[in-house]
């Protein structure tokens, strides 16, 4: 896979992006044989003046990337591993000293990082907030499993949550739309 395919993103005030793709045809033959659990994943790095490159590879499903305040740590979830990684940032934006930066039950899609640099994940129940370490500080349970979640709304406190039925890749795009956005007001706002 090329930096030119890789799908969502995050950014650093210095213009600088970082692009994640599964880098596998979830939708085509590969998606119905992949093993769960394989890291075959890839974090890109575009810069304002175009440079991309490849910075990270072997994750597990990359589903979502923040970057903490200080603008020194890229975290990223790992949908296939049900965790989320966490890797320091270096002056020349490459991605150094991966590690795990909290274990997620129920798995780890889409993220928003709030003030106090607790982590809100989309999981199978719902959605969790995690610090680093992997402690659970709250848990929302939902009908269905969450693919996404975003701190917003006026004051920064509103959890907005994406939701949709899960009935495997082979039935994406049949049947009824069941997709919805919950949300719920929070303690803490985004960072």
């Amino acid at each position: 896979m090329s930096a030119d395919e890789l799908a969502g993103g995050t950014g650093q005030p210095s213009g600088a992006a970082y692009v994640n793709g599964i880098n596998f045809d979830m939708m085509g033959a590969d998606g119905m044989d992949f093993e769960l659990g394989s890291e075959s994943g890839l974090i890109a790095l575009v810069t304002p003046d175009g440079e991309r490159r490849i910075v990270a590879d072997t994750v597990a499903f990359p589903n979502g990337m923040a970057i903490t305040a200080d603008g020194a740590t890229l975290l990223v979830a790992e949908s296939f591993a049900s965790r989320v990684s966490a890797f320091d940032i270096a002056d020349d934006h490459s991605l150094r000293n991966r590690r795990v930066w909290a274990e997620i039950d129920g798995g780890a899609d889409g993220v928003s990082l709030d003030a106090e640099g607790a982590l809100w994940c989309a999981a199978q129940g719902g959605a969790v907030r995690v610090s680093a370490g992997g402690a659970v500080r709250q848990r929302i349970e939902l009908e269905r499993p969450a693919f996404s979640v975003a701190l917003g709304g006026p004051n920064g406190t509103t959890l907005f949550m994406v939701a949709n039925e899960w009935n495997g890749v082979e039935q994406i795009g049949k049947g009824p739309r069941t997709g919805i956005v919950y949300t719920t007001e929070v303690d803490v706002p985004a960072a």
